[in-house]
């Protein structure tokens, strides 16, 4: 997914050139400006985290074996 509309938001994805693997998500919302979090992924680029400009954890996943 590239990218999210909603009245009042758009959200923009950027990804590893070349990949699947995300890289930051920016927020825009009306009246608010712009947010940028940054994902954290593991060594095949699954997301494990979403973090804040100020670095805090603001999504967490858990991933047991077999995707679940």
């Amino acid at each position: 997914m590239l990218r999210e509309e909603t009245p009042g938001q758009n959200i923009l994805y950027l990804y590893e050139p070349g990949s699947y693997a995300p890289l930051a998500r920016v927020d825009r919302v009306e009246g608010e400006g712009l947010k940028v979090y940054y994902f954290h992924t593991d060594q095949i680029g699954t997301p494990l985290e979403l973090t804040d400009s100020d670095g805090g954890i603001v999504w967490q996943a858990t991933y047991r074996s077999w995707g679940r």
